[in-house]
């Protein structure tokens, strides 16, 4: 074999066998002389099951499923090789419902991934991967044990992100998303821990997030804290600043639907009903059953001496939510 590559260097089988051998040994670029495979064969199953391997082991999920959907597809000759490869199929599956599946899936899945990562280290025997890809796992996990309600459990694993950059150092500890933290101050703030939510969010604030419809979320989430301190101008341009970062595609109408309506409770509490009728109606526009909405502008309608207006939309907002009374009790509107 050594002969017959050292005869053929730029063959397609030559570059999967050195892809394999600086697998072996961890070393050299294996992604380079696998995809010089494929594009010197393109019905090379071998090399598209060899580098879903390799992009498995890296957890690139995604690359790991389509190259073995080609795999299976021009046919695996040698029958462990395929055996190993429909194996594969099942972990990378698993990883594709990890970070991509509902939040059951994610807390399953992310769970038994970062399970068999933590056994391989205290065993010694920690994959090299485990060093980039602990942190996108904990924080999937986190988010995915918070939109399930388990808000300890997602704390937890929150939590073990600082541990991660401390295992593995500044070099990787400097990568950060900033859904993990918008979802770490969420979790904080079931808690009832105002002040370390505040820090959480203030630090994606202040990073360089670049998702428009996270930007808001937290932009939105400084704005309620603000307006719970009665700092108010502070709180209206932070919802200003959500209203203005949110991505104008229809997925983000309901979110824009709140932000308008936290920035008419802002101006409710200023003062300035006017206003405050204008941005409960605007958010109305974008989505009829914005409860708070619905609320805010039924107790406007009531000062307004409008009895009939505010019973109509006061139900309405309460069959919507009906604890949407209390809610608002707590943000300083009542009737």
């Amino acid at each position: 074999c050594g002969a017959w590559v050292a005869a053929e260097p730029n063959s397609a089988f030559a570059h999967l066998s050195r892809a394999i051998a600086f697998m072996a040994t961890n070393s050299g670029n294996p992604a380079e002389d696998l995809d010089r495979a494929i594009q010197l064969n393109p019905r090379y199953a071998e090399a598209y099951a060899t580098r879903a391997y390799y992009r498995r082991y890296w957890m690139l999920f995604d690359g790991a499923a389509n190259d073995l959907e080609q795999a299976f597809r021009f046919g695996i000759s040698d029958k462990k090789i395929e055996q190993s490869a429909r194996n594969e199929l099942t972990i990378v599956q698993g990883g594709q419902k990890c970070f991509h599946g509902s939040p059951t899936e994610g807390v399953l899945f992310c769970g038994a991934i970062v399970a068999g990562i933590k056994a391989a280290k205290n065993l010694g025997k920690e994959p090299p991967y485990s060093v980039h890809m602990m942190r996108p796992l904990l924080g999937r996990l986190g988010i995915a044990e918070f939109e399930t309600g388990a808000y300890d459990l997602a704390l937890e694993a929150f939590q073990n992100l600082d541990e991660a950059r401390e295992l593995y150092g500044e070099q990787y500890g400097g990568l950060w998303d900033c859904k993990w933290s918008y979802y770490w101050g969420q979790t904080y703030r079931q808690k009832g821990d105002v002040q370390r939510a505040f820090d959480k969010f203030y630090h994606c604030d202040n990073g360089s997030e670049t998702d428009p419809s996270i930007r808001s979320k937290v932009d939105d989430a400084l704005g309620l804290i603000w307006l719970e301190r009665m700092q108010l101008r502070t709180a209206i341009d932070y919802f200003e600043h959500a209203i203005r970062d949110a991505p104008a595609d229809s997925s983000s109408i309901g979110d824009v639907a709140t932000y308008l309506v936290h920035r008419g409770i802002g101006y409710f509490l200023q003062g300035d009903l006017n206003k405050a009728m204008t941005e409960v109606k605007a958010a109305l526009t974008k989505n009829p059953r914005e409860a708070q909405a619905l609320y805010v502008l039924g107790v406007i309608e009531q000062r307004n001496g409008d009895a009939s207006g505010s019973a109509i939309d006061m139900f309405a907002a309460t069959r919507v939510q009906p604890d949407i009374a209390t809610v608002m009790e707590k943000m300083g509107i009542k009737p």
